[in-house]
């Protein structure tokens, strides 16, 4: 069911990225990437459907932007969660903040948020065994980036696949939302606070993962919590569908495996407004998830 769903998104995909006429005219209002601008020249890797809560932090890579310490969960915050699907949902989260962390090589915050991570794995149960693994090497994991990666990976790999074992999927997919959330509301932070263009550009392209997370939460609708999620997500969906992001045929480039591709962008088609309308539904979201 899963392989379908995503499936019928690349479908979606590859139908705009081919469709270069018939709905530019009908727009009544419009952005478009001028052909010589340095937007409209770069290839863009974008992730259309979801595997772990740590996917997505590439967002921010090859931006330009500084760190910026103030939009990251407060870690005194995080021991008051005692809802399961809550923490799950935190989990992911952080998963994230820790990746944005390793980005900027400021390790001791990243082991501030792995220690975090940890007394969140023991409330849901998952196994001793899971970091038992990397508690002898902790100080050469926090003292390369790299290795530090591998971590994350491992760690996001071995609880995802716990969760699926268990069967405890529902708790999967709150993860994966609460990383995806958390790396949005990083985005758009970076896209207002140092009015960086090309943040936006990466924001508006979020479109195919949030139609894919928001189909992988549909299977587990009897969880008042996701029923929740799915209504404020759909609510940020719709007014991605009033934008429409155009593809060049040429050099587009599908890895199915790590469900991504990689285009450059020729136009995207919204109304003015569009993308500020999106950034404050993000934070809202955020607030009402991670609170």
């Amino acid at each position: 069911m899963h392989t379908k769903r995503r499936w019928v998104v690349l479908l979606m995909v590859l139908l705009c990225a081919c469709d270069h006429s018939g709905r530019r005219e009908s727009a009544p209002e419009i952005f478009t990437i001028n052909r010589e601008s340095e937007v409209a020249g770069e290839a863009y890797e974008v992730i259309y459907s979801l595997y772990l809560p740590t996917d997505n932090s590439r967002l921010f890579e090859g931006t330009g932007a500084n760190f910026i310490p103030e939009i990251l969960i407060p870690t005194e915050k995080i021991p008051l969660y005692e809802d399961p699907e809550q923490i799950a949902q935190l989990l992911g989260a952080l998963g994230v903040d820790m990746s944005y962390c390793r980005l900027f090589e400021r390790l001791p915050e990243a082991a501030g948020f792995y220690f975090q991570i940890e007394m969140l794995a023991d409330k849901l149960g998952l196994p001793d065994e899971m970091f038992e693994k990397y508690s002898g090497n902790l100080e050469d994991y926090f003292s390369d980036p790299d290795s530090l990666t591998g971590l994350i990976n491992g760690v996001y790999s071995d609880t995802d696949r716990y969760f699926r074992e268990s069967d405890r999927e529902s708790l999967a997919s709150l993860s994966l939302m609460g990383g995806w959330i958390e790396t949005m509301f990083i985005a758009v932070n970076i896209y207002r606070k140092r009015a960086i263009i090309d943040m936006g550009n990466r924001i508006l392209q979020q479109k195919y993962a949030l139609n894919s997370l928001v189909g992988l939460l549909g299977n587990f609708q009897e969880s008042l919590t996701i029923r929740r999620n799915i209504h404020l997500l759909n609510e940020l969906r719709g007014l991605y569908d009033q934008m429409e992001i155009l593809y060049e045929p040429q050099g587009f480039q599908i890895n199915p495996e790590e469900k991504k591709f990689h285009a450059s962008v020729s136009g995207i088609i919204c109304a003015p407004g569009t993308l500020d309308s999106i950034c404050e539904t993000v934070m809202r979201i955020r607030d009402e998830i991670i609170r």
